[in-house]
């Protein structure tokens, strides 16, 4: 029974989109963060974007996959180039991990809109001004 499986909560990650600047251009990454005192290890990260266009029609982007084989605690991992062109979308990051033999995972959706200069703050882990979500 589903009652009976024990899904322990993921604490202590965390994504980020954040822009930097590249050869005088602005540049959007999203950003694993692993705020633990452990490492991750076998991090699968599944990414898309979901919504309508701005004539209201459904629009989805490609899903994309990545793996980190490890990220070492308190660091971050660089996961993909983020186009504005996709941020009226919801963008959703949904991560699995191993931790202590047991497979982990947690959905991160970056609202549409929500990925906005207003909203960026500091990102002590990226050096970078960015939106977070843990």
């Amino acid at each position: 029974m589903k009652k009976d499986i024990n899904v322990p909560a993921v604490e202590g990650v965390s994504m980020a989109v954040a822009k930097s600047l590249i050869e005088g251009e602005e540049v959007f990454h999203a950003y694993l963060i692993n705020h633990n005192a452990y490492d991750l290890d076998t991090v699968i990260i599944n990414s898309q974007g979901f919504g309508k266009d701005h004539s209201g029609k459904s629009q989805k982007t490609s899903q994309l996959r990545h793996i980190i084989q490890n990220l070492k605690a308190g660091t971050a991992a660089k996961i993909e180039m983020i186009s504005p062109e996709v941020f009226h979308l919801n963008n959703q990051y949904w991560i699995s991990f191993f931790y202590e033999g047991q497979m982990l995972d947690k959905k991160f959706i970056f609202e549409a809109n929500s990925v906005k200069e207003r909203n960026f703050r500091p990102i002590k882990q990226l050096g970078l001004d960015g939106i977070e979500i843990k």
